[in-house]
């Protein structure tokens, strides 16, 4: 609705901007944020799940004998 206005405003937009642009602002990097950490807490996720395989496997040839090691 905003962006549908300013258009048709222009620059008498002002007074309506300058009520909003600090939320809008706020509102943006607390979403960003929450972006960034989801993302950090995939790729440890990911990173502990391999990791987990890979211990296991290192076990299984372990106790395989010493060709496997």
């Amino acid at each position: 609705t905003n962006t549908s206005v300013a258009t048709s405003l222009g620059t008498y937009f002002s007074s309506q901007i300058s009520l909003i642009f600090l939320d809008m602002l706020n509102s943006y990097r607390m979403y960003s944020e929450l972006i960034s950490y989801s993302e950090a807490l995939m790729l440890i996720v990911t990173f502990l799940d391999k990791a987990e395989d890979q211990l296991r496997i290192g076990k299984q040839s372990s106790n395989d004998g010493p060709v496997a090691r």
